[in-house]
């Protein structure tokens, strides 16, 4: 598989399992808060900020104590290769995918909820009509210092959650693997011969997993995102609104929505800057010196937070860039305001198109920014550095925005097809969130919910087989391109230049190839005996036998297909003979180009030695007759013989 094909699987499965978290942190959250709580219309959400916190803090503490049996339970759900699976092995692999992903998206609603138990001030532009500020419920009179002190809320809660990062990786994970390594608790957990250890496994693949994926890092990045646009969005913003807030004047839209999206652009643009400034100093600081001296120097902790604020910046731009993206879309062309999921009856309809339009897009786009991202990393050789001494420093930005770029793809086109469920949900369309939580309806809000999660699980396996099967196919094609040494080069796995059986064997397995002349090139390849004591045959030999053999194959299954062919049209034409010949006695005539033939059958006289004949009389087109006589058993007609 190329590296960009690779990258776009990658996004969107990202997305795949962005929607599969959603789905069920939803049905959870929905029928939980509607169950515990009375809605309060004051709100916007219609519960207060403390019952949000209460409820996703619940959820986090469930998937948390769950993920070790979740992990357990997806053992060998995604093996590698690009070979045809059934639909429950895909749906398993989606599962595998998607268990951090359900704990990274319940972490997000926890931060998001932290960003709103301290009440954020509000800007005074949605309103249309005159009343004073004070009095608005669109507006509020919250002072610059008031602003001032949300925005230092925002950068302890970003910190809080930066270090709670880092605790969690470094702290939680390393106390889990020295519990669960210890040679005590092994040899205690180990009187139990059936377990075989299978708890201390459990644990430490969970929690290898865990620092690997870093699931937690999604919500640092609505935290960090939310500190570094907060002086923008109720500081600079609020300043220079121009009076465009409908308190002295009737609310001007378009002027509005013209510097919303010029200060939404300005805004990104100088946030993706500073992000990648900061990837830069990290990056030229790791290759020159390494991350032990890193360490060493800054301090274990604070490097370990440098580490992971630098990890979180691609949800960071996810959440700046959809925002732009989104507003564009929904208001600039549908008139579609904030949250974008009220738009009217054609709503729905509006998050479909942007999900499907942004797929596409991200399919598009990403392998573009792949192929310009290596050709810009791969300029480090004699000529660049020579020529091009100006323009390195360049190159190494073009590497880190194609990076990031690449990275938030995926996010957000996951986040697209949330906005579409979430629409469904306020919509009444379906069965999700219903007025009430009966029995009956919770019933057939879960129902619905489980139907979205087979669909999604459809989708994937769809896409996945159709993504495999191009990889399939683009790999043979090497063969048929008389590349068969870039094909045979996954196959030595060691890069040893020789190959094993083996190797042979998983490196088949992983594609699903037949393995017929796979094993006749290996056999009658000439072996050597490797370090391990198994016959191993060179690399090069495996190719020259390898063609031979699928052209010796080929040319037995054609010439077996042309024997076939020959063999049926045989016993076609006898069928024909004697049903649907025009000289047979069950056909009584037959016109050929305007010329009426009558036939006339003669029974074979009993004596043996005498020919068979069957005779047609035939009126061709101007009147005039024509009689031939047939030889059954002979090519042409004899004359008939004279009475003796």
């Amino acid at each position: 598989m190329t590296d960009s094909k690779a990258l776009v699987d990658a996004a969107i499965c990202k997305a795949f399992t962005i929607l599969f978290a959603y789905i069920i942190q939803e049905f959870y959250y929905e029928v939980v808060i509607n169950n515990a709580y009375t809605k309060d219309e004051k709100t916007s959400t219609g519960f207060k900020a403390t019952e949000e916190l209460a409820i996703r803090v619940s959820w986090f503490a469930i998937v948390m104590a769950l993920c070790p049996l979740m992990v357990r339970s997806a053992r060998g759900s995604n093996p590698p290769g690009a070979q045809a699976r059934p639909f429950f092995k895909n749906v398993k692999s989606l599962w595998g995918a998607s268990i951090m992903m359900i704990i990274g998206w319940a972490f997000k609603d926890v931060c998001k909820a932290l960003t709103q138990l301290y009440t954020p001030p509000k800007n005074c532009y949605e309103t249309n009509t005159y009343i004073p500020v004070a009095e608005s419920d669109a507006c509020d009179a919250k002072s610059f210092g008031y602003r001032a002190s949300y925005w230092g809320y925002a950068m302890a809660i970003a910190v809080a959650g930066i270090s709670l990062n880092y605790f969690s990786r470094s702290g939680v994970g390393g106390m889990i693997d020295k519990i669960f390594s210890a040679d005590e608790f092994r040899a205690m957990e180990l009187k139990d011969k059936k377990k075989e250890g299978w708890f201390r496994r459990m644990m430490v693949n969970f929690s290898t997993k865990f620092r690997a994926a870093r699931p937690l890092s999604l919500g640092i990045g609505l935290l960090c995102n939310h500190a570094m646009n907060a002086p923008w969005d109720w500081g600079l913003w609020y300043a220079i609104k121009y009076d465009n807030d409908g308190t002295s004047r009737p609310f001007d839209e378009g002027d509005y929505n013209f510097r919303w999206s010029c200060f939404l652009c300005t805004r990104n643009i100088v946030n993706t800057y500073l992000i990648v400034m900061l990837h830069l100093w990290f990056n030229r600081r790791t290759s020159a010196h390494g991350k032990e001296w890193e360490e060493l120097t800054l301090g274990k902790f604070r490097w370990g937070l440098t580490e992971t604020l630098v990890h979180s910046t691609s949800f960071n731009l996810a959440w700046s860039w959809a925002d732009f993206i989104q507003f564009q879309f929904y208001t600039i062309l549908f008139q579609c305001k904030i949250p974008f999921t009220q738009c009217g009856d054609y709503g729905i309809w509006l998050r479909a198109y942007y999900a499907i339009g942004l797929t596409g897009l991200m399919i598009v786009v990403v392998p573009i920014l792949k192929q310009k991202g290596e050709m810009m990393r791969s300029l480090k050789g004699a000529y660049s550095s020579q020529i091009l001494k100006k323009d390195l420093a360049d190159f190494d930005n073009e590497v880190v925005y194609n990076g990031l770029y690449n990275a938030m793809f995926g996010i957000m086109v996951g986040w697209g097809w949330t906005g579409l469920l979430a629409t469904a949900c306020l919509s009444g369309y379906t069965f999700t969130c219903p007025d009430d939580y009966a029995v009956q309806r919770t019933i057939l809000f879960a129902a619905n919910s489980t139907f979205y999660v087979f669909l999604a699980c459809g989708a994937y396996h769809i896409y996945m087989e159709g993504s495999r099967m191009a990889q399939r196919a683009a790999k043979v094609h090497l063969l048929e391109a008389g590349e068969a040494a870039r094909f045979f080069a996954e196959a030595d796995a060691d890069k040893s230049g020789t190959i094993d059986k083996q190797e042979m064997g998983k490196f088949v397995d992983s594609y699903g190839f037949e393995v017929e002349c796979f094993d006749l090139a290996f056999d009658r390849s000439d072996k050597i005996k490797g370090a391990d004591g198994d016959d191993h045959v060179d690399l090069e030999i495996l190719v020259n036998t390898f063609e031979v053999v699928v052209k010796e194959e080929y040319a037995k299954e054609k010439s077996l297909k042309k024997l076939k062919k020959k063999g049926n049209q045989t016993v076609t034409e006898e069928t024909h003979l004697k049903t649907d010949n025009p000289l047979s006695p069950k056909s009584g005539g037959a016109s050929v180009d305007g010329a009426s033939i009558e036939l006339c059958h003669q029974e074979p006289k009993a004596s043996p030695d005498k020919d068979s004949h069957e005779s047609a009389k035939i009126t061709l087109k101007g009147g005039h007759n024509a009689t031939l006589s047939s030889n059954a058993d002979a090519r042409s007609p004899s004359p008939p013989k004279r009475d003796q």
